[in-house]
């Protein structure tokens, strides 16, 4: 490491060029994990990422993401830089937000911008997208009040502020090591 005395970088940046690599560095870090995410497919209800790759390449990316992410990790270590603390709950509550407008606009009587609505898909999809919201609900009463939900409609207490993992057991150097 590049450290002058007292565990201090050796070159002092200001506040603003800090920022600036913080952010640049963020972005090419949260792009390694989304290429590794994509690497072995995953799939959902409506949505499929397929792995086109061969083992070889998906090895070959693999390290070669791990070695971009130690350097960035060696840079954040030389210059000081912060890590970037970002609380969960607010990307829940984005998600939600999200969710919650678009399942609105999903009703029949949304649809009318496409075309006529015919009766029998206004009756078959809003009681199904009520449900949804309905569970949209809880799922908004769980992220505010740290709940997990046992059963729809159904609540368990839990402790608001969960333990979370310290940031250096989140350290690419420290995943490494294990």
């Amino acid at each position: 490491m590049n450290e002058g005395q007292n565990g201090k970088p050796a070159i002092q940046l200001s506040a603003a060029h800090s920022i600036a690599l913080v952010a640049r560095l963020l972005t090419v870090e949260e792009d390694c994990q989304e290429m590794v995410r994509y690497l072995d497919g995953y799939a959902g209800v409506l949505y499929a990422y397929l792995p086109v790759l061969p083992e070889e390449s998906r090895k070959a990316i693999r390290a070669l993401v791990s070695k971009i992410l130690q350097g960035i990790d060696s840079i954040k270590c030389d210059l000081g830089l912060p890590q970037r603390q970002n609380e969960v709950t607010r990307l829940l509550a984005a998600h939600h937000s999200r969710m919650w407008v678009t399942l609105h606009e999903t009703r029949g009587e949304t649809l009318r911008g496409y075309g006529p609505v015919p009766q029998e898909l206004t009756a078959y999809l809003d009681p199904r997208v009520d449900k949804l919201l309905d569970l949209v609900a809880d799922l908004r009463t769980a992220i505010e009040s740290g709940a997990k939900p046992d059963a729809p409609g159904e609540l368990k207490d839990k402790d608001p502020s969960p333990q979370l993992p310290s940031p250096s057991s989140l350290s690419p150097r420290k995943r490494e090591e294990e």
